[in-house]
């Protein structure tokens, strides 16, 4: 089954936007990233896809 959690949006500066995924998600087994990671971001219609670079 696919790994589901809650996140948010967080935008501080003008030049900066976070988005801040659930603790529970990030440290299940399955979470493909780690710190540091380089990432590829894409915006699909009305999705973000988000995967290592």
């Amino acid at each position: 089954m696919p790994l589901t959690g809650t996140g948010r949006l967080d935008q501080p500066q003008a030049s900066r936007t976070y988005i801040a995924v659930s603790a529970k998600l990030a440290r299940d087994s399955a979470f493909p990233f780690e710190k540091g990671d380089k990432l590829a971001i894409t915006i699909d219609g009305d999705r973000l896809i988000v995967e290592k670079a």
